[in-house]
Formats: structure tokens, sequence, C-alpha cells
């Protein structure tokens, strides 16, 4: 099957969303992110603002067959921290979650810094800020 060639060959990034082109062929338009809780619904403002945003960065995105739209959650905590390191009250639990936006960036520090907790029980890694302590009530 030969791919349907898209008008974007790059990431391209606007005001709000970036548009990503995948090997099939296809384009998508990203947003970055709204604090809305769980919901993951979508509203017809929001996703025609997206497809007109789309087609000003990429005119022939205009005229473009649309095929779907879905919404992820992007866990975090309040303070915009991640949640890395043992948790306290409980034996042998070691935790990493609440990456919120950077997602998997940097899932490689945070690998070893955990990796070192569990074999040596302390790590280099500049981590306080981010211990699950910091949300326990005392």
């Amino acid at each position: 099957m030969t791919a349907v060639p898209t008008p974007v060959r790059a990431i391209v990034y606007g005001r709000g969303i970036y548009l990503l082109p995948r090997a099939d062929g296809t384009t998508v338009v990203r947003a970055t992110y709204e604090r809305v809780g769980f919901d993951k619904s979508l509203t017809a403002g929001v996703l025609g603002s997206l497809l007109s945003s789309a087609a000003i960065l990429c005119p022939d995105l205009g005229v473009a067959r649309f095929e779907r739209a879905w919404a992820g959650l992007r866990p975090g905590c309040g303070d915009d921290l991640p949640v890395v390191g043992t948790v306290p009250g409980w034996d042998n639990v070691t935790i990493t979650t609440g990456h919120y936006r950077d997602g998997i960036v940097p899932a490689p520090g945070t690998a070893r810094a955990i990796a070192d907790l569990v074999l040596r029980g302390e790590t280099d890694h500049a981590i306080r800020p981010m211990l699950p302590s910091r949300l326990t009530s005392t």
C-alpha cells in the first residue's frame, strides 16, 4: 500500500498546536494541554479551533480528510513536579509517576534514579524536590 503524500514533512509548531507527520502519510494535529481534570471529552469549539489553526499553518490541511479525534490524560501533581522515590510508610515500594507534560523525556534519568534506589537504597540524582514524602501531611 502506498502512503498518501502529506503536505507536512517535519514537525510544525504553531500557537497552541503542532503538526506531526506520520510515516503512513497522515498528519496528526496535536494540542499542548488544558487543565480539565479527568475530562477527556472534546468540544466542538476546541476541535474547530485546532482544525482552523492547522489549516492556517498548512493551508493544504484545510481540504484534508478528517479521520478521528481523541484526548489523553497527562498525570501530574499540583506543583507540576513528578513523584519519584520511595513511598513513606510502605516497605519496598518505589514509584515514579506524574511527569505531566514532560512525558517520557526524563525517562532515562528517572530510570537511573529508581534503579539506584532499588539496588543501593540511595541515588546521586537530584530527586529531593520530587520525593513522595512532599505530598504527605504531618
